[in-house]
């Protein structure tokens, strides 16, 4: 693999709207960290680097 992915973790953030240039609207869909093993047993998150990206974010916030 030659790709790289970028993993940003935000704190303290509010809902806005902004016009990006997706060509389709993206879905947010929120989840709160402390559900993680539910959002692992979701059906529609199944990408390996979500899964990394998660495990990642976890460790450095020391849930894991």
């Amino acid at each position: 693999m030659s790709h790289y992915t970028h993993i940003v973790l935000a704190t303290g953030l509010t809902p806005q709207i902004a016009e990006g240039d997706e060509p389709e609207p993206l879905e947010v869909v929120p989840w709160h960290l402390d559900d993680w093993h539910g959002l692992l047993a979701d059906p529609d998150f199944s990408e390996g680097r979500a899964y990394a990206a998660l495990m990642l974010v976890l460790k450095e916030m020391g849930k894991i």
